[in-house]
């Protein structure tokens, strides 16, 4: 095994000696083939099965936030400098969602929609019922990898299952996950990996057993031809990477270029951009944003003392001039479910219960900013009827929000999908077509300019 997806990090100095360390190693073994270092996104505010903990990385709105501010060379910007970042610690490969569902508006990982150009495809788990000859999911399916992705759009890069597809396994050590073999838990696992590279799979996420595909081709159960044409694919990858030039970095330069201040702020920058004003008052009203200055706030879900920097923060609604909430689009999951489900957000987009009824009471007491982060679309209209203004994040920080509420920064984003209505609205749309539910709360594309008053 030469590639590794690293999950915990540390300082970028010890990251960069742990790489520098773990090349030497592979340039002893006989044929000295160099690591290559993968991750998922490590930008963002997400965290989670396929988003990392930023650590030390510049820190950047979500994805989908680059759809809201719609500036392609903003987010060029954004690339390369990721690109440093990932470099200087020894990361190679970003094992980054580009092309997802956005149009299905309850699916989990819409936040990481993005993108083109992908130098390697990691097939879904889901299974395309009734759209091939058989009903198995897309790493084990020949038509959609060799028969659509291969000899139909002519991809010749790598392909990578998603993690854990053949074989249990425990995450962290502690989880006990069953494979994910939808479509093929009839096969055993070694009929699986040989049902998979007939597809047309390169590599296989996740996965710890390389003996055992050793073993098959020693038994002549799977063509050595057949190995070969993907372990040409994974080296040509390497040489494209400059590893068989030089596999190793500068640790002095890995503290110097990680989290730079210039990174940071631009980081920062995008936060503030991708913010979306969905509603500031009433049509005949005055405008409640941006707030002034000595007014007394009450607020959930931001930090007091952040908060207390741009006005008196009390704890009691009654006695604030203006509430502020930071909310996030609902989801169903959590303890009870599989161990993907304890990651992801998915399912219903509307607040209930006790949730609802203490939102809507607060606004009922006193008058109320809300900003919702649009990790997924959020049904919301009870609620954007009652506050007083509405925002939109995509992954920002309590500074950023507040300085869009009182005015130091006006944002300029537009809605990067639609916001449903109800969610009768939302079972009733095509899961494969955009912006199409019944007259939706707010359209695609929606974004009030932030004037001053």
């Amino acid at each position: 095994m030469n590639h590794f997806n690293v999950y915990l990090v540390t300082d970028p100095g010890n990251m960069a000696a742990w790489y520098n360390r773990l090349q030497k190693l592979a340039e002893r073994t006989r044929l000295g083939i160099p690591v290559t270092i993968s991750s998922d996104p490590r930008h963002a505010f997400s965290s989670g099965a396929a988003n990392f903990a930023s650590g030390h990385f510049s820190k950047w709105c979500e994805p989908v936030g680059f759809g809201a501010i719609g500036d392609s060379t903003f987010v060029a910007q954004f690339g390369d400098i990721a690109r440093q970042e990932y470099l200087a610690v020894g990361i190679r490969t970003a094992l980054h969602p580009m092309a997802d569902l956005a149009t299905e508006p309850r699916w989990a990982r819409i936040s990481g929609t993005f993108a083109a150009n992908t130098g390697q495809i990691m097939p879904y788990y889901g299974v395309p019922v009734g759209q091939t000859s058989e009903n198995v999911a897309f790493s084990y399916n020949k038509q959609v990898i060799t028969g659509l992705l291969r000899d139909k759009y002519g991809f010749d890069g790598v392909v990578c299952t998603d993690w854990g597809i053949v074989t249990k396994q425990k995450l962290l050590g502690v989880f006990k996950m069953e494979p994910r073999s939808y479509g093929v838990f009839d096969l055993t696992e070694e009929e699986r990996f040989i049902k998979a590279l007939d597809a047309g799979v390169d590599q296989f996420g996740g996965e710890t057993e390389p003996e055992m595909i050793a073993n098959l081709v020693k038994n002549g159960r799977i063509e050595e031809s057949r190995i070969d044409v993907s372990v040409k694919r994974l080296l040509r990858d390497k040489f494209r990477l400059g590893l068989f030039d030089n596999p190793y970095i500068d640790e002095e330069k890995a503290e110097q270029i990680v989290g730079k201040e210039e990174f940071k702020q631009l980081g920062e920058l995008s936060q503030r951009k991708a913010i979306v004003m969905l509603k500031n008052g009433d049509p005949s009203a005055q405008k409640p944003l941006p707030l002034g200055n000595n007014i007394k706030l009450y607020v959930e879900n931001i930090d007091i003392e952040t908060a207390a920097k741009y006005g008196a923060v009390t704890n009691n609604p009654e006695e604030a001039d203006f509430a502020i909430l930071r909310l996030a689009t609902p989801y169903t999951g959590g303890l009870g479910k599989g161990i993907i489900e304890r990651f992801f957000h998915q399912g219903d987009l509307d607040f209930k219960g006790e949730g609802k009824a203490h939102i809507l009471d607060i606004a009922k007491k006193v008058p109320t900013i809300i900003d919702i982060c649009l990790e997924r679309p959020a049904v919301i209209p009870e609620i954007t009827k009652q506050c007083k203004a509405l925002i939109a994040s995509f992954g920002a920080s309590d500074e950023a929000v507040l300085d869009v509420i009182f005015g130091k920064f006006n944002p300029a984003g537009k809605l990067p999908f639609e916001l449903p209505s109800s969610m009768e609205a939302v079972k009733n749309q095509n899961e494969d077509v955009p912006y199409d539910s019944d007259s939706p709360l707010f359209p695609f594309g929606f974004g009030l300019p932030f004037e001053d008053k």
